[in-house]
């Protein structure tokens, strides 16, 4: 395939895939969004509603894997989408029941922190929302409401989820990175694309053994803190982003720029939350800091 057939071969190959992990990921969302708040005993016949149909949804999520371009043919040019693929693969596979219904037995006897990780922090408007929320009361509400096991499952299905979709779209932006297009943009020496190749290249073969560990040990999955789980996956995607940025024209698409303003709403959350503490005034040099930089 030549590159400019490559190029234009880009947003149609993945259109099919981003559809799929789009409908899916907004089904989750529309649960999550909510379920923070409504506690009450009026709301709680909707949420056992809303909860058990987005997990009949989310029972095929591993289906996404047949809606992926193949990309057998940039193997050889490009091994970096060959570890970008198998990462993919792997993280959407434990969405699968069976492997879902032992994770959440392992989760239930400690639901918090998957919750307050992946619940928590992405279901929210503010930051002041978050802040105020009582996770624990909040978490223990849900078991009681929906079951440990149940909320287990949701907590993991929404980390899969997320994951998932951070995997893709860095494969996406990978598409067209290739070693003779590294960098074009910023006219990078040889030298110095040849140290990014080798070390995105080494980021990457880490990256898939991490998600294969999974997919081989699925229970070593629920066995790392939550929000150690999601590192890997939106250093991936950041560092896939910016590979891109600097090789070829971007192409963004509207559910991709939702999710970098989702990360980045994720660390104004923790930083609001974390800096006050360490000092009063770090928040606001922060935030006057973003505001010029903006």
């Amino acid at each position: 395939m030549s590159m400019d057939n490559q190029e234009n071969a880009k947003p149609k190959n993945y259109s099919r895939a981003i559809a799929y992990l789009t409908v899916q990921s907004g089904k989750l969302n529309a649960v999550t969004n909510q379920i923070n708040f409504l506690t009450s005993l009026a709301y709680q016949p909707s949420i056992l509603t809303a909860v058990k149909s987005v997990q009949s949804h989310l029972a095929t999520f591993n289906t996404i894997q047949s809606f992926l371009p193949k990309v057998d043919h940039l193997i050889v040019a490009s091994p970096i989408i060959d570890y970008s693929r198998r990462a993919t693969l792997a993280i959407s596979g434990l969405s699968s029941p069976s492997v879902i219904t032992g994770l959440a037995a392992s989760v239930a006897t400690n639901y918090k922190p998957w919750y307050e990780e992946n619940i928590a922090k992405f279901s929210i408007l503010s930051a002041r929302a978050y802040s105020t929320l009582n996770i624990p009361d909040t978490s223990k509400n849900l078991a009681t409401i929906i079951g440990s096991q149940s909320l287990s499952a949701l907590t993991l299905q929404s980390s899969i989820v997320k994951a998932t979709e951070l995997s893709l779209f860095a494969e996406k932006s990978l598409f067209t990175v290739r070693p003779d297009n590294l960098g074009s943009r910023l006219n990078l020496g040889i030298d110095t694309k040849n140290h990014l190749t080798s070390s995105f290249l080494g980021l990457s073969d880490s990256y898939s053994t991490l998600m294969k560990s999974f997919e081989s040990n699925p229970i070593s999955y629920t066995q790392l803190n939550p929000s150690i789980s999601r590192i890997a996956p939106i250093e991936y995607f950041s560092t896939a982003k910016l590979l891109e940025a600097i090789s070829v024209e971007e192409d963004i698409t509207s559910e991709e720029e939702l999710l970098k303003n989702g990360i980045q709403y994720e660390n104004e959350i923790l930083l609001s939350s974390h800096l006050p503490k360490i000092d009063a005034g770090l928040y606001k040099m922060w935030k006057g800091a973003s505001f010029f930089t903006n």
